[in-house]
């Protein structure tokens, strides 16, 4: 696990251009260490997952608060309108709260029927739809900002159905879906439409303001 936050932190701090920082000194601090997952917002702030525990940091790394979200195993998480949408993977959900650590909302309910989640492992916000990689459905859910089902598609090359372990956006609204088992990278229009797809030995990606993977 350190080494994939290390290979995603190294990836957002190069897109977001940190090249006054010292990567290695902050690597050392516990809070970085232990953490499973890294958000960086519009503004360049920091946000790290650690248990389920969210630390913020400012553009230049340096600390400023942090926020204890209830949940079993919070896997990830995401932002828009100052509510933080976070994925509870044992619990199959996503706990809606604002900054001041107070719950709005739930969603999602466990199991292999449509709409549900079963171990999902990642989530991601484009514009007003909310996608969830619903992991061992092998699926992508979608959802509106209030946590409405909207519609799924599966995760698939051929006939193989892949599990998708984290996903991405470019600039376009284009989605990237990271495969883990066969190393695959997949590439789908929103709306669950299969672009393209590689194999590759990648643990994490990055992808600029110009799109590039």
């Amino acid at each position: 696990m350190l080494v994939s936050v290390f290979v995603l932190l190294l990836l957002q701090l190069f897109i977001h251009s940190y090249d006054k920082i010292d990567v290695i000194y902050y690597l050392e601090d516990n809070s970085f260490l232990n953490a499973n997952y890294i958000h960086i917002d519009e503004k360049g702030g920091v946000y790290l997952l650690s248990g389920n525990k969210i630390l913020k940091y400012t553009s230049d790394l340096k600390y400023e608060t942090s926020l204890e979200i209830k949940g079993k195993e919070i896997a990830s998480f995401d932002i828009k309108n100052d509510l933080i949408y976070a994925l509870d993977k044992k619990k199959a959900s996503v706990n809606v709260l604002n900054f001041k650590g107070e719950f709005m909302f739930s969603f999602g309910e466990i199991g292999k029927y449509e709409s549900n989640l079963f171990l999902p492992s990642d989530i991601r916000i484009w514009r007003d739809r909310i996608f969830i990689a619903n992991t061992k459905n092998k699926k992508i859910n979608v959802y509106d900002l209030n946590g409405i089902f909207l519609y799924e598609f599966p995760i698939k090359v051929g006939e193989n159905y892949f599990e998708p372990t984290r996903i991405y956006f470019d600039p376009d609204g284009n989605l990237y879906v990271i495969e883990s088992e066969n190393k695959y990278i997949l590439k789908y229009k929103s709306n669950g439409e299969l672009l393209s797809s590689y194999q590759k030995n990648d643990l994490a990606i990055g992808i600029t303001e110009n799109g590039f993977v």
